[in-house]
């Protein structure tokens, strides 16, 4: 994944890298940040996703979210290891070493290496904060940047969206099976019956 974005051989600037739920962990989010792009990873089981306290201390605070809280970000233990976090980051940019050597180099031996503990680390912060974005809200805000990048005159609601990739892949012959998860809708029943009430060009 990280060699795709960093050489694809074509001018683009990569901002964002889409990825299945196999794509992503806490140190893929670490050096994404670090290599100035964001990770989106499609999470099947996001309801079952946790943050991370920012700071230990009073286990108390955010009374609303202690059931999706977990443990603190060490974040002494990324100061220790902030030269050689920057020196892996700056390796893989350079393209002086490849993703799956430095991975092999750090999980080479039973010990695991302290600055792979410490990219964790620094990913949990990052994934945490991808998941607090990750609402209808921040949706519709990511969705408003790219609208205004495209020049479209209107903004594009999440459900406008879903609908244009919907009917596109109809109009295709694609699969009802493979539509289905992009449809929003709970199962194929409902979507008939969504279609079959909506008026011709409506």
């Amino acid at each position: 994944m990280m060699e795709g974005v960093l050489r694809h051989c074509t001018e683009m600037e990569v901002e964002q890298q889409y990825v299945d739920s196999h794509g992503q962990s806490e140190v893929a989010f670490a050096f994404s940040h670090l290599l100035g792009f964001d990770l989106m990873p499609r999470l099947k089981a996001i309801a079952s996703q946790k943050l991370s306290r920012p700071t230990p201390g009073n286990v108390t605070a955010y009374p609303n979210l202690q059931p999706i809280l977990t443990q603190p970000i060490n974040w002494a233990l990324i100061r220790q290891q902030y030269d050689d976090i920057v020196k892996y980051a700056t390796a893989l940019r350079l393209g002086t070493a490849e993703a799956e050597s430095i991975l092999r180099r750090f999980t080479r031996t039973s010990v695991q290496h302290p600055t792979y503990l410490a990219l964790a680390e620094l990913g949990k912060a990052v994934e945490t904060l991808w998941l607090c974005a990750y609402s209808d809200r921040g949706v519709r805000r990511m969705l408003e940047r790219c609208a205004a990048a495209a020049g479209l005159a209107r903004n594009v609601s999440p459900h406008q969206l879903r609908h244009y990739l919907f009917t596109g892949l109809k109009r295709q012959g694609i699969d009802d099976a493979l539509i289905q998860p992009y449809s929003g809708y709970a199962s194929r029943p409902s979507r008939r019956r969504r279609c079959a009430t909506r008026r011709p060009g409506s």
